[in-house]
């Protein structure tokens, strides 16, 4: 997919160096390689942006079917790379792959002290389905996931 100066693309397993540094930086508790590893070879869709000039990943995206839905498992974008539509892209690409399966529903959770992400979300028509209190645990204090839906 076509961006200003990044593209969306699938994730394959040469970009996993890149994908865990930036994990590392985007989540208090980041995923380990072997975890991205499993994710890619699932089903599912597992895409990265990546700047085009220097093809440096700035974003990454893991959307898995589950059951009766399309979960989208982990989301991020690099600091100087947010605000500039790339999480936007990586969740109209995991609709599309919800669409292309034949699903309607696809479904995430966020940290509820994630403002940022929770108005990402709320304003690409996410709303909020449940909440899983206490959740996550570290760092202390314990913070609820919020549970959220969009229907396609």
């Amino acid at each position: 997919m076509l961006g200003l100066e990044w593209s969306v693309r699938s994730m394959v397993e040469n970009d996993l160096g890149d994908v865990v540094a930036l994990e590392k930086q985007c989540s208090i508790h980041p995923w380990r390689a072997s975890a991205f590893r499993e994710e890619l070879s699932g089903q599912g869709r597992c895409l990265v942006a990546e700047r085009r000039c220097t093809g440096k990943i700035i974003g990454y995206c893991i959307a898995q079917t589950v059951v009766d839905c399309v979960e989208i498992r982990i989301l991020g974008v690099e600091q100087s790379a947010r605000r500039q539509g790339v999480a936007w892209e990586l969740l109209e690409q995991c609709a599309l792959y919800c669409r292309e399966i034949g699903m309607i529903i696809l479904d995430l959770e966020v940290r509820a002290d994630n403002q940022a992400a929770l108005n990402l979300y709320q304003r690409f028509g996410f709303k909020e389905v449940g909440r899983r209190p206490g959740y996550y645990r570290r760092p202390p204090p314990a913070v609820d996931a919020v549970l959220m839906r969009l229907e396609i």
